[in-house]
């Protein structure tokens, strides 16, 4: 009877060192995932919060037209309507490059122009091309129409173009940002750890119409088009990135 409650009792004390063991082994995991020690809540740990900057120039990919038309009656509106589409399909411009300011209708010839107070009729078309050689050609042909305000074509940014250019603005303000980061860091003999909070900023920049100087300006002649220069243009971006400081 003796060596079996011996037997009982040695077993009992193996189960309770086996069961003391595990539990050490949860305690330490827990202790090593959690690290209580290092209090890394955002009221104590010491941070810095740097912004950064980035510009990227690209060529406009877009050329956008916006003539304007006015006649006394629809039909004389709707023949010069019929013409100009006529004329543009021939030079290369597609049915979905040709719009008009009334509505988003892809052919204008279908839309009623609008009635202005005078009783006449007007019509506003909106031509959205991506080559400069097309845009020239169109450009020729349309200060021959006669339209009301200026031809020459706001130059632009596609949306994939634009796109890319703040993405490729924003890498680049990022790194700005912790190039600053580790400078500032530096000079209070610190350095910067893991990022722990990002502001995106501000996108700046635009495109504008440049003229060829020989050319002149607004002082042009409406029967001579102006060669179509777009230039370079400027996209700017900035961002908020708070750094860790060690």
């Amino acid at each position: 009877m003796e060596p079996q409650q011996s037997s009982n009792k040695m077993k009992m004390n193996l189960d309770f060192r086996l069961l003391s063991i595990i539990l050490l082994i949860i305690i330490v995991g827990m202790l090593a995932l959690w690290q209580p020690w290092n209090d890394s809540s955002s009221s104590s740990r010491r941070k810095i919060t740097i912004s950064g900057e980035a510009t990227v120039k690209a060529e406009p990919d877009e050329f956008v037209f916006n003539p304007s038309y006015n006649r006394k009656t629809l039909t004389e509106i709707t023949t010069l309507t019929q013409e100009i589409i006529s004329k543009l399909k021939s030079l290369g411009v597609t049915d979905k490059q040709i719009k008009t300011n009334a509505n988003s209708y892809d052919k204008p010839e279908l839309i009623s122009p609008t009635p202005v107070p005078d009783g006449s009729s007007t019509i506003t078309f909106t031509i959205t091309l991506s080559s400069k050689e097309l845009s020239q050609k169109v450009q020729d042909y349309l200060v021959t129409t006669d339209p009301s305000g200026s031809i020459t074509p706001y130059p632009s940014f596609s949306t994939q173009k634009r796109k890319q250019l703040e993405d490729d603005a924003r890498s680049k303000a990022i790194a700005d940002a912790k190039s600053r980061a580790n400078k500032t860091a530096a000079g209070l003999d610190a350095k910067i750890g893991k990022v722990i909070e990002v502001k995106e900023g501000n996108l700046g920049g635009g495109v504008y119409p440049l003229y060829d100087i020989a050319e002149g300006r607004d002082g042009a002649s409406s029967s001579k088009s102006l060669p179509i220069q777009p230039g370079e243009n400027e996209l700017s971006y900035s961002v908020e990135v708070v750094f860790e400081l060690r």
